[in-house]
């Protein structure tokens, strides 16, 4: 659900558009991170083989930001300004964590290819360079984007009004109707009590006190209603 900013608060971004964004966002950096990032060749027994290394094994921590990105975002969707501020900041740290991390593996990728020679074949040795792939450098700008997206959320947020607030309805119980009349005379401006216009309204079917039978009916109504969001019976005495 999207709220709209206040005017004079914050950027003009709404809150479900971020949300969107940051979703996307870790969606992505999550499927950029199951592809192959680096191949290469390893000699073993019997033939040289080749090697995949995909981001999850070769970066994991761009799993746990990606992770953390969607759990900010639910925070952001969820709650207040106060709480979509603190997940805007999360969301920025966790996207520069992604970008940072496969920027330090871009500066050495044959570490984390070497450590999977030595778990597939017992010697951490391989058979040529190894090959980068183009999905790590999509990662960085996915990760950059990210990051950024949460100083976007940072500087929204205190535009946001809080999520629910205008489904929110005043439990305070209202006058009856022809109360405020009651209690305080004939209305400005009106005839006196007991004039050619009041005499007209009891003609018609008014009741003592100016509350119409319909009114009446309606008010029970709503009583009842009432009495069963509170776990009561409206049919007995008590509740009535």
């Amino acid at each position: 659900m999207s709220v709209p900013t206040r005017r004079g608060a914050g950027l003009p971004v709404r809150r479900g558009t971020a949300v969107l964004a940051v979703v996307v966002g870790s969606a992505l950096v999550l499927l950029l991170a199951a592809m192959t990032w680096v191949r290469a060749d390893v000699r073993t027994v019997l033939a040289s083989s080749e090697l995949a290394l995909s981001g999850t094994d070769a970066v994991p921590a761009v799993v746990g930001a990606s992770l953390a990105a969607a759990a900010a975002a639910l925070a952001v969707a969820i709650g207040g300004r106060w709480a979509a501020t603190v997940g805007g900041v999360a969301i920025a740290g966790v996207g520069a964590l992604a970008a940072g991390a496969t920027v330090a593996f871009l500066t050495d990728p044959e570490a984390p290819a070497l450590d999977a020679a030595a778990e597939m074949t017992g010697v951490a040795a391989l058979d040529g360079a190894a090959t980068l792939t183009p999905w790590p450098y999509a990662t960085v700008a996915v990760g950059v984007l990210l990051a950024l997206t949460g100083v976007v959320v940072v500087l929204a947020a205190p535009g946001w009004a809080r999520v629910g607030r205008r489904f929110e309805w005043d439990a305070s119980p209202a006058p009856a109707p022809g109360r405020a009349v009651a209690a305080g005379g004939p209305a400005a401006g009106g005839p006196a009590a007991g004039g050619p216009a009041a005499g007209g309204l009891a003609a018609d079917g008014a009741v003592a006190g100016g509350t119409r039978p319909e009114v009446t009916e309606r008010v029970q109504a709503m009583d009842d209603w009432d009495a069963l969001g509170r776990g009561e019976d409206p049919s007995t005495p008590e509740a009535r």
